[in-house]
């Protein structure tokens, strides 16, 4: 995707630095043409599995990677957990006992997730991101949709399949198009995400109607490119040696392996791998910062 000239249009919006043209039965069409795929993967604690456990593990993954596709992404997203929904479960659930036993243990266990939470408890999300693979000797814009979609539909079948062998399960979403746009938006937006989910960004966007004199509910909703959702508050690439997104700072540096092959790398302060679909990147250092501006 050709980005804008920021040197000489200043008006340039974020959405415009957006790579991601639609959002369709879970699958991510980008702006050149390609077409992504993003899983969600529940983790196993491997240590604890017996040697013998150990070695089927690797041996079904090991298989699966022989029927993978070639190109694709392991992305760790590791952000600091929400326990306020999970304290308030518990206090209702609490309120509800009538066992003074069972209550005194439900206290002292709301303490303790008090105490976590207030020491900054990591949650980690894993995903297996990959990338549509038309058949050799086609080119990748000759494919019907309908032949895309069946292709990533047997890759994630397979993987699903595979994946169980291991002992991990695939996320299944109730609504695929949205958990994609929830990831995307996530990436985007690793400062606001906390502050404002996707829902209210969706809400905020909507609400642009009345400004053209349109209700809600009467009137069909216009519309809206995926990347007005998921776009950043801001993006600033004047700076050399580093970009501001979402009020963040990222640096980008590139190692060179196998002999003058480059692979992308980003260095995050916290050691968390950080980088889209289609990418070469692997994790990023960050720092709070200021913004560009975003067209809502």
């Amino acid at each position: 995707m050709q980005l804008p000239n920021l040197k000489r249009d200043n008006s340039a919006f974020t959405q415009d630095f957006i790579p991601i043209k639609d959002i369709r039965n879970g699958v991510t069409e980008m702006s050149d043409g390609r077409h992504i795929k993003i899983l969600e993967i529940e983790p196993i604690n491997f240590m604890l599995r017996s040697s013998e456990e150990q070695y089927n593990v690797i041996s079904s993954f090991a298989s699966w990677l022989k029927i993978s596709p070639m190109r694709l992404q392991f992305k760790s997203v590791t952000r600091k957990a929400d326990s306020d929904k999970h304290i308030a479960m518990v206090q209702r659930e609490l309120d509800e006992e009538e066992n003074e036993q069972c209550r005194a243990l439900g206290e002292d266990y709301l303490r303790f997730a008090k105490e976590v939470g207030s020491k900054e408890a990591l949650t980690r999300r894993f995903f297996l991101i990959f990338q549509y693979e038309p058949l050799s000797g086609r080119r990748a814009g000759d494919q019907e949709y309908a032949e895309v979609l069946g292709t990533i539909q047997t890759v994630v079948q397979n993987a699903r399949s595979y994946f169980a062998q291991c002992g991990n399960s695939i996320v299944q979403p109730k609504n695929e198009d949205v958990f994609t746009a929830e990831v995307l938006y996530m990436y985007f937006n690793r400062k606001s995400c906390v502050e404002e989910p996707l829902d209210g960004r969706i809400d905020r966007v909507v609400d642009t109607m009345a400004a053209k004199n349109l209700t809600v509910g009467v009137d069909e909703v216009p519309r809206i490119r995926p990347a007005h959702f998921i776009a950043p508050r801001g993006i600033n690439f004047t700076h050399y040696n580093y970009i501001v997104m979402d009020g963040m700072y990222y640096a980008y540096l590139y190692v060179k392996q196998g002999g003058g092959k480059r692979l992308g790398c980003r260095l995050k302060r916290e050691g968390r791998a950080d980088s889209p679909a289609g990418s070469s990147t692997g994790g990023c250092s960050k720092r709070r910062g200021g913004t560009a501006k975003k067209d809502e």
